[in-house]
């Protein structure tokens, strides 16, 4: 049995960790095919390579201060085996057989819903695969409503109900799920969204060209630099942010990074005024029609600000809304140094002298006017003496 630990850049902790979760999969007569782990916490998508050993066993072992939806795939490709929402604490026992699919489903634990939903399933499996849509979501609509405040039951809606067709009643199925229990990870993937978000991971991004733009020939294609940081965004920037950003332009050539700021504000105005006094040293884009435009469709972005980083080949690197992730990303693969804390402190020094005027910069007192001077006034006082005196 070999045990797996994800790499903290998927957010995911220490190898024998309490706080954590632990999974222990066993998946049955798997031969030397490996497994493939997606994951999503609602607002980034990661997943990594999982390879069991003779016995179909490893052990899945991270950190999720927030519920986690977690999916499980052949690695060579097919239907999912298992899909999971875990959290910090979950002790989980999982068995599954490619063979016979999800109706060979067991979970067994200290997570309650998930215990519930791998019974449902595996019961409900065969009905679902022969069933019409509308028979399926009639299966689907009927756990859900017994189990209104579970987890199982947003896993169930956001993966299997069949929404073509049937958008508004997925919707108000999705709504009888508690708050609590339909999380980040569910909206996110609620509409087969987590589905074109997978597509997206492997699939570089395409060519393109903005026709509005703060710099002329905001455009972007593979081959022309060795990393290029798209940041999609709605709204002004932080000074984090934007720190960041100036580092990276300061210290890389463009054949380095190349960095693209693309506005998805609906009204260009709108975008103008976010950019504000944001000087133009790097692709500063709108895009007519802002979210709909179908420059920004082909991305899929879930949400804003949102950045995708890719290399040379246009394979992507990251997807997320972490920009300083980015940031280490491409300076392990330049072979740059990380930014010190010293070194942000130093850059924030400069920006607040920047905004302080100097000495020679500051208005000078205007000179006194001619009907203000100690001459005119003497003059005054002696025309006011004189028309007494008369």
């Amino acid at each position: 049995m070999l045990r797996l630990l994800l790499p903290l850049a998927l957010l995911l902790g220490a190898c024998g960790s309490d706080k954590g979760y632990k999974i222990e999969c066993t998946v049955e007569g798997l031969g030397d095919r490996g497994l493939e782990m997606l994951r999503t916490d609602g607002s980034t998508l990661g997943r990594h390579p999982l390879h069991p050993g003779k016995d179909g066993k490893v052990v899945i072992e991270g950190e999720a201060p927030r519920p986690v939806f977690l999916e499980l795939f052949p690695m060579d490709g097919g239907e999912p085996l298992a899909s999971l929402v875990v959290r910090d604490g979950d002790r989980i026992k999982l068995y599954v057989d490619p063979a016979r699919g999800l109706g060979s489903l067991k979970v067994s634990g200290n997570n309650q819903a998930m215990n519930e939903y791998a019974a449902w399933i595996a019961g409900a499996d065969s009905l679902l695969r022969a069933a019409t849509p509308e028979q399926a979501n009639r299966l689907i609509t009927d756990f859900v409503d017994t189990h209104r405040g579970s987890e199982g039951a947003a896993m169930a809606v956001a993966t299997l109900y069949r929404t073509r067709g049937h958008e508004l009643q997925a919707d108000s199925v999705f709504n009888l799920i508690s708050t609590e229990a339909r999380g980040p990870w569910a909206t996110a993937i609620f509409g087969s969204a987590l589905g074109r978000l997978t597509a997206d991971i492997d699939r570089s991004p395409r060519g393109f060209s903005f026709p509005v733009g703060v710099t002329p020939d905001v455009s972007y294609s593979t081959n022309l630099q060795r990393y290029a940081l798209l940041l999609f965004s709605d709204r002004p920037k932080s000074a984090a942010a934007l720190r960041l950003l100036k580092a990276l332009h300061k210290e890389f050539k463009e054949s380095e990074v190349r960095l693209i700021e693309i506005g998805m504000e609906t009204d260009s105005a709108v975008w103008r005024a976010n950019l504000g006094a944001d000087t133009a040293l790097w692709k500063q884009a709108w895009a007519p029609g802002g979210p709909s435009a179908m420059q920004i469709r082909t991305f899929t972005i879930p949400e804003a600000p949102f950045v995708i980083l890719a290399d040379s080949t246009g394979r992507v690197v990251y997807r997320g809304t972490d920009i300083a992730e980015a940031d280490s990303l491409v300076r392990a693969g330049l072979g740059a140094g990380s930014r010190t804390d010293a070194d942000q402190e130093e850059e924030k020094k400069d920006e607040d002298k920047a905004k302080t005027p100097s000495p020679e910069a500051a208005p000078k007192p205007a000179a006194p006017s001619p009907d203000n001077s100690k001459a005119m006034q003497l003059k005054r006082a002696d025309e006011d003496k004189a028309i007494k005196t008369k």
